[in-house]
C-alpha cells in the first residue's frame, strides 16, 4: 500500500496477512475509525517499523501484527494508546519492544500475545487486565519472578511464560489459579524448589 492509504479516513478493516506488504504505511493513524488493523505473516518483507502514528487509532479493538521477522525498529510506545483494543498480537517482529508503565485502562483486552518481542525483567502490572483470557510472552528472555498480579485474572485461561529465564520460588497460592487456566505453559525457565503441584503437573515447570 502507499502512503495516501492515510486519505481512506473511512475505513474500518485493514487486513494485509500473506500480501508481501513493504512498509506499513507512516499515515496510518488517520484512519480514524478503523477497528481491526492485521498485517501478518510478511517475514523478510516487511521492513521499517510501526509508525507512531498507530496510536491515533483511538477506535482499534483488533491489532494484530506478527510472523513478520525482519521489522527494523522496536514497537513504539504509542501503541499503549489503544485501550480500546479487545484482541493485541505483537509476537514475532524481530525487534523487541518496551513495556507500559500500567495497563490502566485496557479493561476490554481479551488476548494478548507478545511472545518474542520482550526482554529484561518481567514487570508485576497485569492486574488492571480484568477480562484477559489469553496471555503469551513465550521466549522473550524474560528474568524475574513470576508476577503476583496475575493472580488477579479471573477470566484467564491460557497462560504461556514458556522458554523464558523466570526465576525464584512460585508460592502455593499459585496452586488454584494454576488450576483454573484451561492451558498453562511454564517450561523452560529456572525456578527454584519447591513448586506448587499444578505448576508442575499442568504447567510443565520444573525447578533446582
Amino acid at each position: 500500500p502507499g502512503d495516501g492509504v492515510g486519505k481512506m479516513t473511512h475505513l474500518v478493516h485493514f487486513i494485509l496477512d500473506w500480501k508481501q506488504v513493504g512498509e506499513i504505511p507512516f499515515d496510518i493513524g488517520s484512519l480514524r475509525h478503523l477497528r481491526t488493523l492485521s498485517i501478518n505473516s510478511n517475514p523478510g518483507v516487511l521492513r521499517g517499523a510501526i509508525p507512531d502514528s498507530i496510536g491515533a487509532l483511538s477506535q482499534l479493538e483488533y491489532l494484530s501484527i506478527s510472523n513478520n521477522y525482519n521489522m527494523g525498529a522496536p514497537v513504539p510506545a504509542s501503541i499503549w494508546n489503544l485501550t480500546s483494543l479487545r484482541y493485541m498480537d505483537i509476537s514475532y517482529n524481530m525487534q523487541p519492544g518496551k513495556w507500559p508503565k500500567s495497563f490502566s485502562g485496557f479493561s476490554y483486552l481479551e488476548h494478548l500475545d507478545m511472545g518474542a518481542m520482550m526482554f529484561g525483567h518481567l514487570p508485576d502490572i497485569f492486574a488492571d487486565l480484568v477480562n484477559l483470557k489469553y496471555f503469551s510472552i513465550r521466549t522473550d528472555r524474560l528474568e524475574g519472578p513470576v508476577p503476583s498480579s496475575l493472580l488477579h485474572l479471573k477470566n484467564l485461561s491460557f497462560l504461556n511464560l514458556a522458554g523464558n529465564s523466570l526465576n525464584g520460588t512460585l508460592a502455593q497460592s499459585y496452586n488454584d489459579f494454576f488450576q483454573q487456566l484451561d492451558e498453562c505453559y511454564l517450561d523452560s525457565n529456572d525456578f527454584s524448589c519447591p513448586l506448587p503441584p499444578a505448576a508442575k503437573s499442568k504447567c510443565g515447570a520444573s525447578c533446582s
